[in-house]
């Protein structure tokens, strides 16, 4: 059609403007190509549509400022009597009458309470402040399971900084962070304590506390892990890890030889068995064996059969420490090639434990010692300044090998490194450790919930004609899945902080933390901007989100009294020019 509409155009053109080139009379010839040519326009704009770009300024661009927007970023937009309003006085007959809206601060707090058109938003994020711009620990622990608390601190200040872990007013752990950096942190602690508790974590500048907060847990009472330690001779370093074991609430029990066929038994935390033979009932009871090399080679073929069979059959985890062995015996096998490093400089004297904490240790201070050979099939848990391994764990069917080359460990104890010596074992067992499956049948929240956010809870259970909760004395009403005959879902908007406690209709109590609003402010503002980012790159209503450096712009047809104006003008002059003549 439009092709139509062109061909008739050009023909129309090429009929005026031949008239008015063969006419003999050449007076007022210009008035004519002229009017002709207003003529040819006017037509040519009423049949096609001719859009033109008005910039949306002035009182019509919409400012929402939200928290943490910044001054200065605002006023290089507000131009021409801009309107400004916060997020918590927004209207939504404000949002539909703005043909341009900016967004500026760390992002709307929910996108769902108004209705927005996002093909005229803008969005300006803030830069976040210096803070723990990360974090994340294991909430939920069994008794003697180590707590480990990792995050990042992006220090913007011209000074370091200190972040510390508490436990009331008793300082637990301190790191300091450099001037000007983005360093990762790590913190590890074995609560001894069952049920729920709580550290806080604080970042300070000099006397200023930056922030302060809570990091909950909760210590399950149903069974502490369970460790069977096989040595044969007693001696300064078993007896160190033994008490260490048994003050954090580890369930231990260890064997110690005597003599050919004599062994001490001793144990803690749990009742006695006869740990004489190593069969495959008594391994069941355990979920770590630890040992050094030596005893390991030690022990009969068919005791080492029934410990392989256990670690690749049942999940056991085992973890083995030497300091002399090159070659190891027939359960390692092939597994952690060794070489002695001959290296004494006083650079690899400190050591890595997860790529985070350094520490020293002494045994580094031996003219030779081993390292672990490099290995794609390790994961590397302990290393020395120049990266080379020290400890490592490798999967074995449904369970882990975990290897270390340091002995002497309890020297820590006694330099007075209680922190580096916790540090290092928590981490060990716990990288051999089975992972096991939650048997709790309700999920509530994330793990990071909010006062006056909406917090989900699901259900996961066969007997679905109950769909309700209890939350601290609100009675919460569950949805069936659809799709899923055993699960159900619901929703709760907590109104205040600290330990939650859910009650299922069968009697099952589950305990949930709620971090109040100015708990975690920069993981919350984190969320929030990535939440409106996420939420303008879909749109829904109209177009997708444009550029926020620019200002809006509509694309609006134009008006067709002009096309009139023209044509009419046009032959107009070519009627008046006709009488003159």
């Amino acid at each position: 059609m439009m092709t139509i509409y062109l061909m008739g155009l050009l023909l129309l053109a090429a009929v005026l403007f031949f008239v008015v080139i063969a006419r003999p009379n050449k007076a007022r010839f210009w008035w004519r190509i002229l009017a002709s040519t207003a003529v040819i326009i006017g037509m040519g704009l009423l049949v096609i549509p001719i859009k033109s770009i008005n910039h949306s300024t002035g009182r019509s661009a919409l400012l929402i400022l939200t928290e943490g927007y910044q001054k200065d970023t605002v006023q290089a937009y507000n131009k021409d009597n801009a309107q400004t309003v916060s997020v918590a006085e927004l209207r939504q007959v404000q949002l539909d009458q703005a043909a341009a809206i900016h967004l500026f601060g760390y992002g709307l707090p929910d996108t769902g309470l108004l209705d927005f058109d996002k093909s005229k938003i803008g969005f300006h994020p803030s830069s976040l402040p210096t803070g723990i711009a990360t974090i994340h620990w294991n909430q939920a622990l069994v008794l003697g399971q180590a707590l480990f608390i990792q995050g990042i601190v992006n220090n913007l200040e011209k000074k370091p900084l200190q972040i510390v872990l508490c436990s009331g007013y008793q300082v637990l752990e301190q790191i300091s962070i450099p001037a000007s950096a983005k360093v990762p942190f790590q913190f590890i602690q074995t609560p001894k304590n069952l049920g729920t508790g709580q550290y806080q974590l604080l970042l300070l500048n000099g006397k200023d506390t930056l922030s302060k907060n809570p990091v909950p847990f909760i210590v399950d009472a149903t069974s502490p892990v369970s460790v069977l330690m096989l040595h044969d001779a007693p001696g300064f370093e078993q007896k160190f890890l033994k008490n260490w074991l048994t003050d954090h609430g580890y369930s231990l029990a260890a064997r110690t030889r005597i003599s050919k066929q004599l062994f001490d038994q001793a144990f803690s935390n749990r009742a006695s068995t006869n740990l004489n033979n190593l069969n495959a009932n008594l391994l069941s009871q355990f979920q770590i064996l630890l040992t050094d090399e030596a005893s390991l080679n030690s022990l009969s073929a068919q005791e080492q059969y029934q410990i392989r069979n256990a670690i690749q059959e049942k999940g056991l985890g085992l973890l083995v420490t030497t300091d002399t062995v090159l070659k190891h015996g027939s359960i390692l096998g092939n597994r952690f090639s060794l070489k002695a490093n001959l290296d004494s400089t006083s650079a690899g004297r400190l050591l890595k434990m997860n790529g985070l904490d350094t520490a020293w240790h002494p045994q580094l201070f031996k003219n030779s010692h081993l390292i672990l050979e490099p290995d794609q099939q390790e994961q590397l848990l302990v290393m020395d300044a120049n990266n080379r391994g020290l400890a490592a764990v490798q999967l074995e069917g449904l369970g882990k090998i975990g290897f270390s080359v340091l002995e002497q460990t309890h020297l820590w104890s006694l330099a007075g490194k209680q922190i580096d010596y916790g540090k290092y074992w928590s981490q060990l067992l716990e990288s051999v450790l089975k992972t096991t499956i939650s048997k709790q049948t309700f999920k509530v929240g994330t793990g990071m919930d909010f006062v006056g956010t909406t917090t989900d809870i699901q259900s996961f259970q066969a007997n679905t004609e109950n769909g309700l909760a209890i939350l601290s004395g609100t009675t919460i009403h569950l949805l069936q899945d659809k799709e899923l005959p055993f699960k159900q879902m619901g929703q709760f908007w907590p109104n205040k902080a600290g330990w939650q406690i859910l009650v299922s209709p069968t009697g099952q109590i589950q305990s949930t933390y709620i971090f109040g609003q100015e708990d975690w402010k920069l993981q919350q503002w984190t969320k929030r901007i990535k939440q409106t980012e996420q939420w303008l790159q879909n749109p829904s209503r109209k177009q997708s989100l444009i550029s926020a450096d620019k200002l809006m712009a509509e694309k609006q047809l134009m008006a067709p009294i002009w096309a009139w104006l023209l044509l009419i003008l046009g032959l107009a002059l070519l009627w008046v020019e006709s009488k003159l003549e």
